[in-house]
């Protein structure tokens, strides 16, 4: 399995980075420990590797976060492979763990994370680990990737970039033989490890410098400088107080509600008075009173129109000042009636009989109170009673009186009754 797929395995399994970098370092060591020929072969167990190393970087931080259960389940063996290759690594762990330099000192983990935390840049540990990802990209593709040269100078691989990385950004780090040396590096292979990356990471150099730049052109927020001290009868200027509206007098609110109703109308002021409408709803005189006065005075407000009651109850008064509309109401009816009686023919027959109501009709048709509604302002018939047509009509003085057919007062003896 590649260094990547371990590391990608290990996120999966372990969360806290302490446990996450001792992992990293005995996965490390166990591949190169059980290679062909090293005489520790994993052989079935080979899927249980990056598991066990995560279990026993577990123990040694003593935050029990992986569990033998779930190496186990993770591992994808049986309980009796595990337990062979859980012996198999802890003898190789057991051996190499205390790999000490010549003056006897302990060799830390080679981790982004523990380098950072040792010799400073810890805020450029998501930068390390895209350089680490496009550099063994690159190195796949030029085909220079050899996996067990990769894994046996890992220690040599990670020192460099993370030198490389902090240099790119500008980040200030302590000597680079000081890291060789607490690494046991040798400085040749750390200077051609520096130059490979120079060679292949160019473009990712790039992108990391503009990235640098700009987050500098970004200009920081200022501090809003508040009032040093406020006087006791002041408020200080806070986002509370200072957006509140001060309250309007009496005098600024009657300008408001002119204001309002010069911009906003309402229905009656906004539609003109066409002759139409005139003529619809006419403006009538009243009495001297207030509410009239006001009325006809005030051009935007509507004058409520006088209910109309039918000619056969009320008939015009010749004192009452005639209105406009009057006036032609009654020049259209005399028209009317002229036209009418000019093409009037009058009747030389018999007309034909009309059946004779019951009294009780005949008595509720002669109130006046049973009187049908008018259908016309012209000539309306009224209800047929003892063999009679009734009509209204309008003489010359405009007033309203009934009128029948001659024909009909001959029949009936009317003349007769009235010569004599």
């Amino acid at each position: 399995m590649s260094l990547a797929k371990d590391d990608a395995m290990l996120r999966r399994l372990l969360q806290e980075p302490a446990t996450f970098a001792r992992a990293q370092s005995l996965i490390s060591i166990v591949r190169q420990k059980t290679a062909p020929g090293s005489g520790y072969d994993l052989r079935d167990g080979k899927t249980a590797l990056v598991p066990i190393c995560a279990l026993i970087a577990s123990e040694m931080t003593k935050n029990h976060e992986f569990t033998i259960e779930a190496a186990i389940n993770a591992s994808f063996v049986n309980s009796k492979i595990f337990n062979t290759t859980l012996a198999t690594i802890r003898a190789v762990v057991k051996q190499n763990t205390r790999t000490t330099t010549a003056g006897g000192r302990e060799s830390p983990p080679a981790t982004f994370l523990s380098l950072a935390q040792r010799y400073g840049g810890e805020e450029c540990t998501a930068e390390m680990e895209k350089v680490y990802t496009d550099f063994l990209f690159q190195m796949q593709n030029h085909g220079m990737y050899n996996e067990a040269i990769w894994d046996k100078k890992r220690r040599l691989i990670m020192c460099s970039i993370y030198w490389w990385t902090c240099s790119v950004l500008g980040v200030p780090v302590k000597d680079k033989r000081h890291l060789i040396e607490q690494y046991q590096l040798k400085l040749g292979q750390f200077t051609e490890a520096i130059d490979t990356l120079d060679l292949y990471c160019a473009k990712t150099s790039r992108e990391l410098r503009d990235r640098l730049l700009d987050m500098e052109e970004q200009p920081s927020p200022e501090p809003v400088a508040g009032p040093s001290n406020p006087s006791r009868g002041e408020l200080p200027n806070t986002p509370s107080n200072s957006h509140v509206p001060p309250t309007p007098s009496k005098h600024t609110r009657s300008l408001l509600e002119k204001r309002d109703t010069a911009l906003y109308p309402t229905i009656a002021q906004a539609v003109p008075r066409t002759p139409t409408t005139q003529r619809i709803n006419p403006v009538l005189p009243r009495s001297g009173s207030k509410s009239s006065a006001r009325s006809s005075g005030t051009g935007g407000l509507v004058t409520p129109t006088p209910k109309r009651k039918p000619l056969a109850d009320t008939e015009l008064d010749e004192s009452e000042v005639p209105t406009p509309t009057q006036s032609r109401v009654v020049l259209s009816t005399r028209q009317t009636d002229a036209v009418e009686k000019s093409h009037r023919k009058p009747q030389t027959g018999t007309p034909r009989k009309v059946g004779r109501p019951p009294a009780a009709s005949r008595s509720r048709a002669a109130s006046p109170e049973h009187e049908p509604p008018l259908q016309s302002r012209r000539s309306r018939p009224i209800a047929a009673f003892m063999d009679r047509d009734f009509y209204y009509v309008l003489d010359e003085k405009g007033e309203e009186k009934i009128q029948q057919w001659e024909i009909w007062r001959a029949k009936m003896g009317m003349l007769s009754c009235e010569t004599a």
